[in-house]
């Protein structure tokens, strides 16, 4: 619970436009309970929001230093790098979320818009096939999918998926 307060606290200082206490809590934080991820990922994305990606880069390599295997680390790191445009180093780090966890339909996602990114629309494709079949209810997926086979001349399929995820919304009442 204390950590979970901490957080909160961290949060509400920042949005007061107080970002150097919140940054020292979450610090302190990291290293009172080294093993919580949610607080490097907390002070990442703040630094990262006020344009210190690469302080923010230093406290995810920092966290994958201790958890080398945390997939959710690695995947906020890629988001990192792909939100600043590093595309090739953000693909190297979601293929290796991908290794981790090769079950998350959200990583081949990632993946394949830095495939996009990079002009590699066909492996796009590719990477996007498989995480629909591995979530059909990936909706990012289907639009992404259907915008790399129009972008490679198969206008006709991507219809086709555009229609289909059309026709999933309909019968969805959730949303309305």
């Amino acid at each position: 619970h204390q950590r979970q307060a901490t957080m909160e606290l961290a949060a509400v200082l920042d949005k007061q436009g107080r970002p150097e206490e919140a940054q020292k809590l979450l610090e302190a934080l990291i290293l009172a309970h080294p093993d919580f991820r949610r607080a490097p990922v907390a002070l990442a994305q703040m630094l990262s929001q006020k344009g210190k990606t690469n302080q923010a880069l230093e406290i995810l390599d920092r966290a994958l230093d201790r958890r080398p295997q945390d997939a959710i680390l690695w995947a906020e790191r890629g988001l990192l790098l792909k939100n600043t445009g590093r595309m090739a180093a953000a693909l190297a780090v979601f293929e290796k979320c991908i290794i981790l966890v090769p079950g998350q339909a959200k990583y081949r996602v990632e993946a394949a818009l830095c495939l996009i990114g990079l002009g590699r629309l066909q492996e796009a494709a590719a990477c996007l096939k498989t995480a629909v079949k591995t979530d059909p209810d990936n909706l990012q997926a289907y639009v992404q999918l259907a915008y790399c086979l129009h972008r490679t001349g198969n206008a006709g399929r991507a219809r086709e998926i555009i229609a289909l995820v059309g026709a999933t919304f309909e019968k969805d009442t959730e949303y309305y």
